[in-house]
This record gives C-alpha cells, sequence and structure tokens, in this order.
C-alpha cells in the first residue's frame, strides 16, 4: 500500500516545549495499550476500525493553567511571554480561547485533508472542562499553523493541561498509510508562514476568504516548490 509521508514542524523560537513534542500516535495502539482485550470489545469492531483509520493523538508538550478572574485571565506560571507565545484570548466572555503550539503538517501530495477533533476517548482536565473547536483543511494545497480553539465550559474558571495529556485528535483522510517526518522550522520557513498568516485575515484580525481562496493563492503563486524545498533541506 502506498505510505503518504507527513513532514510536521513546531516554530522552536515560540515554543521553548517544541524539542518535547512527541510525533503523533495512532490512536488505537495509544489507547489500548495495556489494556485487556475482554475489556475493551469494540477494539475490534469493523465499523470502530474503519472510523480510528489514520486519527492519531496530540500530546501536550507542557504543562501549564490559567484562570478566568472576571475580565482578566491570571496565572502564576512562567511569565507574560510565555503566555503571549501560547495563549490566544478570544472572547472572555464565552470563554473561547486557543492554544498556540506552532504545530505545522504539510504533504508534497496534491491533496491530503486534515481534520482536528476533540479527544473523545480521553479523560483528562482538558477534556472535563473544555468543548473543542474542530476544523478541517487540506495540508497539500496550504500552508499554515494549526489553531487549537476551545471553549472553557461555563462552570469552569480556570483551565490546566499536564505535559503529555492528549488534548486533540487529527485525523488524515485517506485510506493509505501515514509516515510522519520532522523538519526543524527555519527562518524562511517561519517567513512563509508569517506571509500566509497575514493574507488570511482582515484589518480586524477576521477571516476573510474562503478556504478555496487560500488554496488557489497558494496555488498560483508556487509557494509549496520553495516551501518543499525548504523542508527538505532541514529534516531531522
Amino acid at each position: 500500500m502506498k505510505e503518504i509521508i507527513v513532514y510536521y514542524s513546531i516554530d522552536h523560537t515560540h515554543n521553548l516545549s517544541a524539542p518535547r513534542f512527541e510525533t503523533p500516535t495512532p490512536l488505537g495502539s495509544y489507547f489500548f495499550e495495556n489494556k485487556k482485550d475482554k475489556d475493551y470489545p469494540y477494539k475490534f469492531c469493523p465499523s470502530f476500525v474503519s472510523f480510528i483509520k489514520n486519527v492519531f493523538v496530540l500530546k501536550s508538550p507542557y504543562t501549564y493553567e490559567f484562570n478566568i478572574e472576571g475580565t482578566k485571565v491570571t496565572s502564576e506560571l512562567y511569565d507574560q511571554a510565555f503566555f503571549n507565545n501560547h495563549i490566544n484570548v478570544r472572547s472572555i466572555p464565552s470563554q473561547l480561547f486557543s492554544l498556540k503550539p506552532y504545530l505545522i503538517f504539510f504533504t508534497e501530495e496534491d491533496s491530503l485533508k486534515m481534520s482536528l477533533e476533540h479527544p473523545w476517548l480521553e479523560n483528562n482536565s482538558y477534556t472535563q472542562k473544555c468543548i473543542t473547536i474542530a476544523g478541517e483543511f487540506d495540508i497539500g494545497t496550504y500552508f499554515r499553523t494549526l489553531d487549537f480553539a476551545f471553549h472553557i465550559k461555563k462552570e469552569f474558571k480556570n483551565f490546566n493541561i499536564t505535559e503529555g495529556d492528549v488534548f486533540y485528535y487529527t485525523r488524515f483522510h485517506t485510506e493509505h498509510k501515514i509516515k510522519f517526518q520532522r523538519f526543524m522550522s527555519t527562518p524562511k520557513i517561519n517567513e512563509y508562514r508569517r506571509y500566509l498568516y497575514h493574507i488570511k485575515t482582515n484589518s480586524r484580525g477576521h477571516l476573510s476568504k474562503s478556504l478555496d481562496y487560500f488554496y488557489s493563492f497558494f496555488k498560483k503563486f508556487n509557494y509549496k516548490s520553495h516551501i518543499l524545498k525548504e523542508i527538505k533541506e532541514n529534516l531531522i
């Protein structure tokens, strides 16, 4: 069977925990590790096996917490720079935030859709307190960092995550096997990333176009060949 290479990286200049980020792990092998088959019979259910194919777990590379205090967000861990680099406060009234791990997935394939999902088999502080905002885009036709958006449930006023906690699932929409290859984020790659980020938002920071617009823009100016060249020269 064909094997698809998915390149991935974390910008270590913004996320100092980048070296601790683990390669995404297949959901099945992660969740059922050290569990008895007789206690989890759905492990062999054809529909379940099909559903979790090419679903991988993403683990937090750091421990962090913050509190919502009225109209303010506070934390006793690390400093303001860490908060600014890792947390995006979107709306305090709706308790909407984003984690910013500066994680990128990219592929040489013409097209490969990838989605982000709530980690529905997990039971940790994140899954107990947060509602994941899911999303999907084509990592073969666009290059961008991932945004891990979530609401903190109304009954909670604090957020905490522990290094190693699974906080998202990522699904690759293909029948082919996925092989991950890490690359070092370079100044040139970060320049492409920042430029492509800025064209997708208007002056108020809101999305101004559809995904198809960004796919066409990306293809029109042949960004893919330049980015792939830089990636392949900086494989880890």
